[in-house]
């Protein structure tokens, strides 16, 4: 199966044959509730009804305004993602995915991880 390509307003998001989706953001982006709509609206339609896994790079990301972060914590996202896994390389990155995690504390399994390989191998093991 080819990689299919979803469109995002700030990022790439592709969907592996694993049916992991890639959501790569774009340098330096602020993270905006319609955004977070949007990924989650992605995640529905691959989906199709079930729940997905995410690996979701927020390595360069600027910031995730808090109510894209309560929203990607609720019900909506709740309903599309099995798991996310986070990439964080950056000491940036790290302290907004452990932020995210502390403060929004979301119900379905996310970890961060510091590689791409590294969080599809734990991905890979919720299949």
């Amino acid at each position: 199966m080819e990689d299919k390509i979803y469109k995002h307003p700030k990022g790439k998001f592709t969907l592996d044959e694993n049916y992991i989706i890639h959501a790569d953001y774009d340098n330096l982006v602020d993270i905006t509730l319609q955004d977070a709509i949007r990924e989650v609206e992605i995640a529905l339609e691959v989906g199709k009804g079930k729940k997905v896994l995410s690996l979701t790079n927020i390595t360069d990301v600027k910031s995730i305004e808090q109510k894209a972060r309560q929203y990607y914590s609720g019900p909506e996202a709740e309903r599309a993602y099995k798991a996310v896994a986070l990439i964080v390389r950056s000491p940036v990155s790290k302290m907004l995915g452990n932020f995210f995690i502390g403060l929004n504390k979301p119900t379905m399994p996310l970890q961060l991880f510091n590689t791409e390989k590294e969080g599809l191998a734990w991905l890979k093991g919720m299949i």
